[in-house]
């Protein structure tokens, strides 16, 4: 019995020890990350080293994770694509472009989870402006990026809803590439060409808290309800070979959430330590935090109303069957749509 027994516990960790080899996994991972408050999860992931400590959890001690910041959708495709980076957040449109330009190829890449929703807003310092249909050719709209954006498109968007599918691109001609902080100097200062500004907190607030500035739409409108503003994604190749750190990465996303929930003032600390932010006051985060359109529901929503657009429009050259196509399994539990 002695021998047996023996016998069956050398099998068994020889069972262990190949099996580790087999699956073992990288000890460090890169993710991108931007400074902006859309990437809070990832800020206050950042700040308590919540995603080492639950890959120590999972199996996986002394993960090394390293943030690397930059801010681009160019650099977020170029990062994946290239293996400089193992895990990207970005908006919707991005993943679905890589999606779609890399499905049955060796660098497939597909989403892990969502990290929520924010409100774009369309504000503007013309007081003529009460719509989309009061633009002239006397304006201009910034957004991140022309054309590329996910500002820009949910302008596009708004004008399919309202002008006809064939008048999907009616305003791009208005549309001017800034940042963020450009786009708010100039529309509060009244100097500079831009007359609207299609953004994110905390600009949206300080602009509508400046004189003469209003709202004129928002994604919500667009969208019909919330749309998760940005969506964590990665190769398959990465996420066929490191299981378990795919399986703590969600659950570094869920105690991030959680601390966002229950703890406003710890996740407030992560942003300014780990943004570097120095000028936005506390009560701006907390107006963002407040908005009733602001969530961090991990669940991937409003996927297919922008692959719909994009299919359309011949931006993607496939369109899924669900949002469940463009996402790992891990999270098709999750409610999303």
């Amino acid at each position: 019995m002695k021998i047996a027994r023996s016998a069956g516990l050398i099998a068994a960790l020889f069972t262990v020890a190949v099996s580790s080899q087999v699956h073992a996994e990288q000890s460090e991972v890169r993710i991108l990350v931007g400074k902006p408050l859309g990437y809070l999860t990832l800020q206050v992931m950042e700040y308590n080293e919540l995603y080492t400590k639950e890959a120590a959890a999972h199996g996986v001690p002394g993960l090394k994770v390293t943030f690397v910041t930059n801010l681009t959708g160019q650099y977020a495709v170029d990062a994946i694509l290239s293996g400089a980076v193992d895990i990207a957040q970005y908006s919707p449109d991005v993943l679905l472009t890589l999606w779609s330009k890399t499905t049955g190829t060796p660098q497939a890449i597909k989403g892990i989870i969502g990290k929520g929703a924010i409100e774009f807003v369309l504000n503007t310092r013309n007081p003529q402006i009460h719509s989309i249909h009061d633009f002239t050719d006397n304006d201009r709209i910034a957004v991140a990026g022309v054309k590329v954006s996910e500002e820009a498109m949910l302008l596009e968007m708004a004008a399919a809803k309202e002008f006809g599918d064939s008048n999907w691109g009616k305003l791009d001609n208005l549309t001017v590439t800034s940042g963020a902080p450009d786009a708010f100097a100039q529309l509060t200062s009244s100097v500079g060409q831009i007359t609207a500004d299609f953004t994110v907190p905390p600009y949206t607030y300080l602009e509508q808290q400046s004189p003469g500035i209003h709202r004129v739409l928002s994604s919500y409108d667009i969208i019909g309800g919330d749309l998760t503003s940005g969506v964590e994604f990665t190769t398959q190749k990465f996420h066929d070979a490191n299981p378990r750190l795919i399986a703590a990465f969600i659950d570094a996303m869920k105690d991030a959430t959680n601390i966002i929930t229950h703890d406003r003032g710890g996740a407030i600390a992560a942003y300014y330590a780990e943004s570097g932010d120095t000028t936005t006051k506390k009560e701006v985060i907390e107006m963002m935090l407040d908005d009733p359109h602001t969530n961090f529901n991990l669940a991937p929503t409003g996927i297919m109303k922008i692959a719909d657009f994009m299919s359309k429009h011949g931006i993607i050259s496939r369109m899924p069957s669900s949002w469940k196509d463009v996402f790992f399994p891990e999270v098709y539990g999750f409610n999303g749509s």
